[in-house]
């Protein structure tokens, strides 16, 4: 008998831990899904403020200028599927030489 009152224990020990790592889990996952929003939300007002429309324009302008090759203009293309790159292209807008040396 001394043995299934210590399995008993064991098996409501055992399901009291999952129950907790499960309402971990779902905490993590909904702490994501919060952290997922913001993020969405912040690129969202980056689109908003800073079209890809504008930076291919600038880029196109720096290119006709001649401080960029073909090559160079199309690295600075994709570079703009980051949208890290975009604040920094609109940033660097109104100084060529550093938007310049910022892509090469």
């Amino acid at each position: 008998m001394g043995e299934k009152v210590t399995k008993d224990k064991t098996k409501v020990g055992t399901a009291s831990t999952m129950r907790n790592t499960l309402e971990r889990l779902v905490q993590a996952g909904e702490g994501h899904d919060e952290i997922e929003k913001a993020e969405n939300t912040v690129m969202f007002h980056v689109h908003e403020q800073y079209s890809i429309l504008d930076c291919v324009k600038i880029l196109k302008s720096v290119k006709e200028e001649g401080f960029l090759d073909g090559q160079q203009f199309s690295y600075a293309l994709e570079m703009l599927k980051d949208e890290n790159n975009i604040i920094l292209l609109m940033s660097l807008k109104y100084s060529t030489s550093a938007l310049v040396e910022w892509i090469i």
